[in-house]
């Protein structure tokens, strides 16, 4: 039995965050792309929901890759070349802070909201990390968050329709919305701007006036939140509000298939000025923009009645992707990231559920696993001890200085490696 935490974690985050891990599936299901035949099929799905687990996305995801490697029919026929594995946390493959630890996933695809911008600087929360992008658009399908889908499913969070009148530019009176409060981006909106008369920007809201606001704004700025991507982008798309996209390293989803620049703006804050934001939007056609948002509203929808032939919303969209990605660059990257010499500790067979506590505490979360690889010439190695966080250094000791504090009582793991 899981800790109850995770339970409580996986209802508050599946309808806004995590939910592509059973709709994707679900969608192809019931569409006219789906076979049961492994030998017939093109590609291959595979769901691993990281936060239901104690492994976590930096031990169970790699584990999973591990089994189906070992005991899977459907791996053998292309050692896994046409596989794509939708990891739904924070960063993909990695650890949620950005750590690249199990290099292995970059022989293979990822669908997942994590989107990066090609040679965007290295994004670390936390600790630093080996320079490995944890998205690569060559091989990957960067994908919307699933809060926007139909019919709504239990824990989604109330999407009224966007009223006849807010789809006209001119019922929008307010220049710019925006509502947040935590990390660095969100810092600098909330001391940068207020409330005037036609800007709107607070720390917190209800949740009602939140809704108000963006379909009544014209501009919604858009920070990210603990990683470079957030639902707040297909919020504002859904209630018309054009979104502003103040992070660099966001890749936005489907940008090989939908011109982002006709119902969106670019507003990197590592490049220009917050403080002229406001001025800036003043100079932009707004109507224009707003026209062509209401035209891409329905290509972000999750349609959870799919039936086949009538594919509408997101999975043809997401099925023209992971074509692209296998019939062009489908192909390892690792040794062009100088890459190689990887090794891991992580037990195929081991259920890490087992091992932990059932308590509200980092004891819930006690497990630990090891790997080293070489980058470019130089050796790193990185561990986690809590199954979320990965740390990396060039010695195992530096790594597991920046690892995750455990409490006194569950440490006999670490103490057994020698941590």
């Amino acid at each position: 039995m899981s800790p109850p935490q995770w339970g409580v974690t996986n209802n508050e985050n599946w309808a806004t965050k995590a939910g592509a891990a059973g709709f994707i599936p679900e969608m192809i299901r019931r569409s006219s792309y789906y076979t049961e035949d492994d030998e017939a099929a093109d590609a291959h799905i595979v769901v691993y929901f990281a936060r239901a687990h104690a492994a976590g996305p930096a031990i169970g995801q790699q584990q999973c890759l591990q089994k189906l490697r070992e005991r899977s029919k459907a791996w053998k026929i292309k050692n896994g070349s046409t596989h794509f594995f939708i990891l739904t946390d924070s960063r993909g493959p990695c650890g949620i802070g950005g750590q690249y630890k199990d290099v292995e996933f970059l022989k293979h695809h990822i669908i997942g909201p994590h989107g990066e911008e090609k040679n965007s600087p290295p994004f670390f929360r936390g600790r630093p990390g080996p320079s490995i992008p944890c998205f690569d658009n060559r091989k990957d399908v960067a994908i919307p968050t699933p809060n926007v889908h139909s019919p709504l499913t239990p824990f989604s969070p109330a999407l009224p329709p966007l009223p006849f009148a807010a789809m006209h530019p001119q019922n929008r009176p307010l220049l710019m919305f925006y509502a947040g409060q935590g990390y660095e981006c969100r810092k600098k909106m909330t001391e940068t701007y207020g409330i005037s008369n036609d800007t709107f920007v607070v720390s917190k809201i209800d949740k009602r006036e939140y809704r108000q606001k963006m379909m009544t704004s014209k501009f919604c700025p858009i920070c990210g939140g603990y990683s470079q991507w957030t639902p707040r982008v297909m919020e504002a798309i859904h209630y018309g509000c054009v979104p502003v996209l103040l992070n660099g390293i966001y890749l936005p989803p489907f940008s090989s298939l939908l011109n982002w620049t006709s119902f969106s703006v670019s507003y990197d804050i590592s490049i220009f000025d917050i403080s002229d934001l406001r001025s800036y939007l003043k100079t932009l056609n707004h109507a224009a923009l707003m026209n062509n948002l209401l035209l891409n509203r329905h290509n972000f929808v999750y349609n959870l009645n799919e039936s086949k032939g009538d594919e509408r919303g997101v999975l043809p969209l997401i099925v023209s992707e992971m074509e692209t990605k296998l019939t062009g660059a489908g192909v390892s990257v690792r040794e062009e990231y100088g890459v190689s010499d990887y090794t891991s500790d992580i037990d195929t067979d081991e259920d890490y559920d087992l091992t932990v506590q059932y308590v509200h505490s980092q004891c819930a979360h006690a497990v630990s696993s090891r790997s080293s690889f070489t980058l470019r010439g130089k050796k790193w190695y990185c561990v986690t001890t809590d199954g979320y966080h990965a740390s990396c250094g060039s010695t195992e000791r530096q790594a597991v200085r920046r690892s995750t504090h455990r409490p006194r009582g569950c440490r006999e793991d670490l103490k057994e490696r020698g941590w």
